[in-house]
């Protein structure tokens, strides 16, 4: 059982992302996706991600440095 997290700041895009991974035969079964980092975190209390692809660049905390502090609390 492998969890996917997209993170995305474009509705669109990440809508279309998550659409093409849940119909697509992936290893994945459960594909959560999120706006921003603010939201990412929020779902990662209750949802624990084994992959995440996310924007790098995106208003407020871009995509790398939300990356670093993801890794730094393990």
């Amino acid at each position: 059982m492998l969890n996917l997290l997209v993170v995305d700041d474009e509705m669109v895009i990440l809508q279309g992302i998550v659409k093409i991974l849940r119909e697509g035969k992936t290893p994945f079964t459960r594909i959560e996706g999120a706006t921003d980092a603010d939201e990412a975190n929020s779902l990662m209390s209750h949802f624990s991600p084994d992959l995440i692809v996310t924007d790098i660049n995106m208003p407020g905390k871009n995509g790398l440095e939300w990356i670093a502090e993801v890794k730094d609390q393990d």
